[in-house]
């Protein structure tokens, strides 16, 4: 999970009371960040300023590593030399009409459309019966072509610190001809051996490539957390036959960052296709009669951090949380 991502989810998670410490912490603007008033707050829906600023936050933030734009946020610099800092909550009236006209503008604001742009609501007070609050808007990281900025503007922007900047020439022309990348994702699925009113389960771990290029020499880390360890086992069954080879550590790197499973100039993950490479066992037998199908309590049952690397791509790294309703599903079916 890049940091774009991370600070979306954030906001998604906290909702209002994020968008209260952005202002109360004095939140700088940066690289992955940007705040933006509604321009003309007695108007409903979106003005021409809010259209060119939505235009080029898509262009910047798809032309650069992704960003967050929170709507709804005054910013100013303190001086000079300091970035644009969050300065006093602005909620948007109206919001859900905003909200809709923002989706709407995706594929008029941007060519080529960056198809994983998103907007969500925060309301003030997190009360919905109150059409009041703020818009978050995550724009991805570009794996394709640069995108330009419509909506009158027509101009390729970029991100740079906590500004919106004109493309130079010569980045243009890198992008245009710029191999396209891999985009790898983990995954996962659960199996379960059942014995009596006694179930066994186990998680397959392995490789996405989400992109539109070849993936080279994939690389996963894994570290148990949770209620699991390493399986010496493959998919299939086969000791010591994993999607990818496992490399040989020292004892306490393993214990501290996980093992390592790297793959050579033969081992290609193609575009959309995926590579399973692990088998990570629960360390408890569960009772068939232990979980509720259905049931709301989200207690972790399963935890495990990963990291993931191919040629050419930036590492990412995560941690995968299973909880109490997704394992009580398994073994009720």
């Amino acid at each position: 999970m890049d940091n774009a991502q991370l600070i979306f989810q954030q906001i998604l998670s906290e909702k209002y009371q994020r968008i209260d410490k952005f202002v109360t912490g004095g939140q700088e603007e940066h690289l992955c960040l940007d705040f933006k008033e509604k321009s003309e707050p007695a108007r409903t829906g979106l003005s021409g300023d809010d259209k060119r600023n939505y235009a080029k936050a898509l262009s910047g933030f798809s032309n650069a590593v992704g960003g967050v734009v929170v709507w709804g946020i005054r910013a100013k610099r303190i001086n000079d030399e300091s970035p644009d800092i969050a300065q006093e909550i602005k909620p948007i009236k109206g919001v859900k009409r905003f909200l809709t006209d923002l989706n709407s503008l995706i594929s008029d604001a941007l060519i080529p459309v960056n198809s994983g742009v998103r907007n969500e609501v925060i309301f003030v007070e997190d009360n919905e019966a109150n059409d009041e609050g703020f818009v978050v808007t995550y724009v991805p990281e570009s794996q394709g072509l640069p995108h330009r900025a419509m909506c009158g503007l027509n101009i390729y922007y970029t991100r740079a610190g906590d500004s919106f900047l004109i493309m130079e020439h010569h980045l243009l022309a890198d992008m245009f001809g710029r191999r396209q990348k891999p985009d790898l994702q983990v995954f996962y699925r659960m199996r379960k051996d059942s014995t009596g009113n006694e179930v066994k389960i186990s998680i397959i771990v392995g490789i996405e490539n989400k992109g539109r290029y070849l993936a080279t020499y994939p690389a996963i880390r894994l570290k148990p957390i949770t209620r699991l360890s390493l399986s010496q086992f493959s998919v299939d069954g086969i000791t010591g036959g994993w999607g990818l080879p496992i490399q040989i550590q020292p004892r306490d790197t393993a214990s501290i960052y996980g093992t390592l499973f790297a793959g050579g100039i033969n081992n290609v993950i193609h575009p959309d296709t995926k590579l399973e490479v692990a088998v990570l066992n629960s360390t408890m037998v569960f009772k068939c009669d232990q979980f509720v199908f259905g049931c709301k309590e989200k207690q972790v049952v399963f935890q495990f951090a990963y990291e993931i690397f191919c040629e050419g791509c930036q590492q990412k790294s995560g941690e995968i949380v299973i909880f109490e309703p997704e394992v009580a599903t398994l073994i009720e079916s």
